[in-house]
């Protein structure tokens, strides 16, 4: 028996001394439980300030909502980070503003959208702020007159918007979550307190919600609002390849730029860049996980032969690659939605991570397998798939395309007919 011992699970930490649990920590609801010796302490995640101004908004929201006065809607993505990109709740935005709905946009001041709208003066409905609970302690009166609250990424410093009854709390995701039943978990958890409403924006999502049941009733069968983005896509004259691999909670904790998911990485890259050496016409770009920002300088990896696009550049590069090539990252679907060609290499597949969620994320993508394509777990396959698009212009076969035909509800109008099932209640 090991002297000291330390077990992590995704919402809870225990350190034994000699088999016996002396020290545990977890968080229910939105409160911290610590116990010491058997001795259990419980702490409140909310500032004083916080729950003053959840209480006060409740009262001035009940109050508005009786007076019958014009209600607003607001939208929102990441407000915990300005590196993740600005596209989901923004594209929706963009749609009710043009069709004349009173709505408002909150943005990060760092978030590079919004240093490109305040150049062009062209902040009308944008609300920036400084930092995440900003939203909550700035603007009371605001939401006092809000009836729905559009998010992609949820609101981590409160769980105002899901406990108040005189607004719609709808989840509209960052990305078809699919892929990634932790995320399921983090989003959908009871303990943290449920959206009202849950986008699902493919079919085989709602198939996995139904499995998990998951919010049944409070579902929202519509694609998501950035794919009206992708109708229009940009002629280039070379080809472009773009890569991208999801982040790794467990280099949250410790990273090494030595760690194999870099260097298997790296190899793949060398590799594809060898063997497209006398293909002038074909450019390899790489995206940005907006955790990389988070890395401290001296440890980040350096990725050697291939150009690295910022997180904010992404959208922009689903317009343009001719091919994409992916672990099991969400933006695959907005490729598939375009019948763009898809790989999948599963480069880390023999690596067991410390942080449990990494390998459950690897789990859960593997399930996935059966109803996707072009999965493959070794170099060499990949590379060979690569060369087949290649030598077929990037073309994606035609039994493919009826793949993605089967996925996805409707190729148009994702914004309106998410909003039309919202006012005609049509949920699943």
């Amino acid at each position: 028996m090991k002297i000291w011992q330390r077990k992590k699970t995704q919402t809870e930490s225990r350190y034994y001394f000699c088999g016996i649990m002396i020290y545990s920590r977890r968080r229910v609801g939105w409160f911290r439980e610590t116990t010491i010796l058997g001795i259990r302490f419980k702490k409140n995640l909310k500032t004083k300030k916080i729950i003053k101004t959840e209480q006060r908004i409740s009262k001035r929201a009940k109050i508005y909502d009786a007076s019958g006065d014009e209600k607003v809607i607001l939208c929102f993505d990441c407000l915990s980070n300005p590196y993740a990109e600005s596209i989901d709740a923004w594209s929706l935005f963009q749609y009710l503003k043009k069709m004349g709905k009173p709505v408002f946009y909150v943005i990060l001041k760092k978030n590079a959208l919004y240093d490109k709208l305040l150049k062009k003066g062209q902040l009308d409905g944008i609300i920036g702020i400084d930092e995440e609970e900003d939203l909550i302690l700035h603007h009371e009166d605001l939401i006092s007159k809000t009836n729905m609250v559009f998010c992609s990424f949820g609101y981590a410093k409160s769980d105002l918007f899901s406990k108040m009854n005189t607004l719609k709390y709808i989840f509209i995701e960052h990305g078809v979550m699919l892929l990634k039943i932790p995320a399921v978990k983090m989003y959908c958890d009871k303990e943290k307190g449920l959206f009202d409403y849950l986008l699902t924006p493919t079919k085989l999502t709602l198939s996995m919600y139904n499995q998990y049941n998951i919010m049944q009733g409070s579902r929202i069968c519509a694609g998501l609002p950035r794919w009206d983005n992708l109708s229009t896509r940009f002629p280039q004259k070379t080809k472009s390849i773009f890569l991208f691999f999801t982040w790794r909670y467990s280099f949250s904790h410790k990273l090494s730029t030595n760690h194999p998911y870099f260097t298997y990485l790296q190899q793949f890259v060398d590799r594809l860049n060898r063997m497209l050496e006398s293909k002038t016409d074909i450019k390899v770009t790489m995206g940005v996980h907006h955790m990389f920002y988070n890395v401290s300088r001296k440890d980040k990896p350096v990725f050697k032969g291939v150009e690295l696009v910022d997180t904010a550049g992404i959208s922009e590069m689903i317009k343009r690659a001719d091919l994409f090539i992916t672990d099991y990252s969400s933006v695959c679907f907005d490729f598939m939605y375009c019948d763009i060609p898809v790989i999948f290499y599963r480069h880390d597949a023999d690596i067991t991570y410390p942080d449990q969620r990494d390998n459950d994320a690897m789990s859960s993508a593997k399930e996935s397998d059966v109803n996707l394509y072009n999965i493959f777990y070794d170099m060499e396959s990949t590379l060979l798939q690569v060369k087949y698009y290649i030598e077929h212009n990037f073309e994606l076969e035609e039994e493919k395309k009826g793949v993605n035909k089967n996925i996805f509800w409707e190729k148009e109008k994702n914004c309106q007919n998410l909003i039309n099932i919202i006012e005609n209640e049509n949920f699943v």
